[in-house]
């Protein structure tokens, strides 16, 4: 087999192939008044699911959650994500450090965005991101506007 050869060049395109990571997975959801004081699914529901092809090697995924989001002024409204599925992470969890959480306290909409990185191991099945949110008092109305949820592949990792 010479430097050539067909077949040498077909083994190299299959192995640069099978290493190109997988699309992006997008989801929006129109907004939702957020009532719950503990963590749970938006009211207008916001997931979407990622799958890592790979057997032998796992992913490294960006869950990227944005939203225009607002309160009363005195009342916090976090937002966060739960993972389900092929791994499984509560809302709220210490794995999700209170870094890894959107905050909104003000009674203006601001724009918030916030990546959080998250493993998917070789061979494990689909896992669903679930966008959550809660406010740490039931008064007034917090709201979580134009939510997206973007699921971003970044890496393979040697198991």
């Amino acid at each position: 087999m010479g430097a050539g050869d067909p077949a040498l060049f077909s083994d190299v395109y299959d192995e640069i192939v099978g290493l190109l990571l997988p699309d992006d997975v997008t989801a929006t959801a129109s907004s939702s008044t957020v009532t719950s004081t503990t963590y749970a699914n938006l009211p207008n529901n916001l997931s979407a699911a990622i799958t890592n092809p790979r057997a032998d090697l796992d992913l490294q995924v960006d869950a990227v959650v944005s939203a225009w989001m607002a309160s009363n002024g005195t009342v916090e409204l976090t937002a966060t994500i739960a993972l389900s599925g092929g791994v499984t992470v509560a809302a709220g969890s210490a794995i999700l450090a209170n870094g890894e959480l959107m905050l909104e306290v003000g009674t203006t909409a601001t724009d918030h965005q916030k990546t959080i990185p998250f493993t998917i191991p070789a061979g494990a099945a689909a896992v669903t991101v679930t966008v959550q949110a809660r406010r740490n008092s039931a008064s007034g109305t917090q709201i979580f506007n134009v939510p997206v949820l973007r699921l971003r592949p970044v890496r393979w990792l040697a198991p």
